[in-house]
């Protein structure tokens, strides 16, 4: 079975062909840490990035250095479920799945009828005007 998580798009911290390296909520057990997820399981929801995974899914979260020396390096690496990311991601999935509703909804616009006359001040008089 498959779930999703909604996402904020400043949460994305890069992007690649393939896949999106994701933040994790700072109101999360997991501040600073980030971890890459494919980005054909990626799609526009609302104003919110919605993240699809299956239940046997596997995510392997880490942390970068903050200092000049290290900034490059992961310094804490850990591997989570996915219900314990659904946990981690509560609070803006509860907020996503409250916007789909809240948008723009495009309506088809009546078709015109051609009468064969037009309104007098768009056409033009004998002299080109």
């Amino acid at each position: 079975m498959w779930d999703s998580v909604y996402i904020n798009a400043n949460q994305i911290e890069a992007e690649s062909g393939r896949a999106v390296l994701v933040k994790m909520p700072a109101s999360s057990p997991y501040p600073g840490y980030v971890f890459w997820h494919p980005a054909k399981l990626c799609r526009q929801s609302g104003g919110m990035l919605e993240l699809s995974f299956s239940e046997t899914f596997a995510f392997r979260i880490f942390k970068k250095g903050n200092g000049k020396w290290n900034a490059f390096e992961t310094i804490a690496e850990k591997g989570l479920s996915a219900e314990e990311i659904k946990d981690a991601f509560s609070a803006t999935s509860r907020i996503g799945s409250q916007i789909d509703d809240s948008y723009l909804k495009v309506e088809k616009p009546q078709a015109i009828s051609p009468s064969g006359e037009a309104d007098p001040c768009l056409l033009k008089d004998s002299q080109g005007r």
